[in-house]
C-alpha cells in the first residue's frame, strides 16, 4: 500500500486541493493530511520532522503555498509541489517534481493535472469551480462566497470536516448551512458599522498610492470589497489582524500594483497580484506611522 502525505494551506483553496487529490488518488492508499500556512510552514514542518520523515512516504504533495524559504527541507525526489501563486519561483527547485504556475487556484491546477480527463461527477466539478471562483475572487457564482463562509464556520479539524461534508461534491446548501450564511452577513453588517478607518500614502515603484487601513480579524475579503467599492478614491486597502499579526492587502480594481510583490517587500509576504498578505514587520509598522484617522488627513 502506497503512503501519501498531503501538506496544504489552511484556507478554502488548500481544502479544495486536498479534496481534489483524494478524488484522484486510489482509495486504498494510506493518505495523511497536514494543514498549515505559508508563514508557519517551515517551523511546523521542522517540529513534525522530529517525529516523522518525508522519506517515509511514496509521494508528498505540497499544495497552495510558496515554499521558497524551506527549499532545504522539501526539495526531494518524492515531493510534488503544486502552487498557483505568481510570486513562487519554480526555477529554484532541482530535485522535486513541481507544477508552479499562475492560475486562479491550486484546486484548479490539480483538476487540470489529474482530473480533467477523469469521469468525475458534475457535483465534484461544481465544487472545484466554486473554489476556483472564490480564490481568484472572480465571484461568478454567488455560492462561491457562501462556500467560503461555510468553510470557515466548520469546527476544529476544519479541512477534514470540509472533506467529509463535500466528499461527493457540491449539491447545494442545507437548511443549517443557509441559516449560518444569513447569520454571517448579519455579523458582517455590524462589523462594517463599527470599523475604524485610517488613511495614508504608500510609495511603491516611484508612485504614490492613496491607502485606506482598518483593523479586523474576520470577513477580510468581504470587508475589503465593501471598502474599495465605497471609498473609490483609495487605491490600496490594508486590513490588519492584531490577533494573528497578519496584514491582508487588497486593492481597487483600477490599481496597477502587484500586491504579491508589495507584500513581499513590506512584510516578507506574498500572494496574488490582486490579493496578498504579509506579517506585521518593522517595515510595515514604519509605513503605518504616517497614517491618520479617516477625515483628519
Amino acid at each position: 500500500m502506497k503512503k501519501i502525505l498531503i501538506i496544504t494551506d489552511s484556507d478554502l483553496d488548500g481544502a479544495g486541493s486536498a479534496l481534489a487529490l483524494k478524488w484522484f488518488l486510489p482509495a486504498a492508499f494510506d493518505i495523511k493530511l497536514i494543514t498549515t500556512t505559508v508563514s508557519k510552514f517551515r517551523n511546523e514542518l521542522l517540529e513534525w520532522l522530529k517525529e516523522d520523515k518525508l522519506s517515509n512516504y511514496d509521494i508528498v504533495f505540497v499544495c497552495d503555498m510558496d515554499t521558497t524559504e524551506s527549499i532545504d527541507l522539501i526539495d526531494l525526489k518524492n515531493v510534488y509541489i503544486i502552487d498557483h501563486h505568481e510570486t513562487h519561483n519554480p526555477d529554484i527547485y532541482t530535485n522535486c517534481k513541481k507544477c508552479i504556475k499562475k492560475a486562479n487556484s491550486t484546486t484548479g491546477l490539480i483538476y487540470e493535472l489529474f482530473l480533467q480527463n477523469k469521469n468525475i461527477s458534475k457535483e465534484q466539478k461544481m465544487l472545484i469551480d466554486l473554489v476556483d471562483d472564490y480564490d481568484s475572487f472572480t465571484l461568478k457564482y454567488k455560492e462561491s462566497r457562501q462556500l467560503n463562509i461555510i468553510y470557515w464556520g466548520l469546527p476544529i479539524n476544519r479541512i477534514l470536516n470540509f472533506i467529509d461534508t463535500f466528499k461527493n461534491g457540491f449539491k447545494g446548501f442545507d437548511k443549517f448551512q443557509t441559516n449560518f450564511i444569513e447569520l454571517y452577513f448579519n455579523k458582517l453588517k455590524k462589523t462594517i458599522k463599527e470599523l475604524k478607518l485610517f488613511t495614508g500614502e504608500v510609495s511603491y515603484n516611484n508612485k504614490i498610492y492613496k491607502t485606506l487601513a482598518t483593523f479586523a480579524d474576520n470577513s477580510i475579503n468581504d470587508l475589503a470589497e465593501y471598502l474599495y467599492k465605497k471609498y473609490t478614491d483609495y487605491e490600496l486597502i490594508f486590513i490588519v489582524n492584531m490577533k494573528s499579526e497578519v496584514v491582508s492587502l487588497r486593492k481597487n480594481r483600477n490599481c496597477d500594483v502587484d500586491l504579491g510583490k508589495l507584500a513581499k517587500q513590506i512584510g516578507n509576504g506574498g500572494g496574488h497580484p490582486t490579493a496578498a498578505g504579509c506579517k506585521m514587520t518593522d517595515t510595515f509598522m514604519e509605513l503605518m506611522k504616517g497614517f491618520l484617522p479617516y477625515g483628519q488627513q
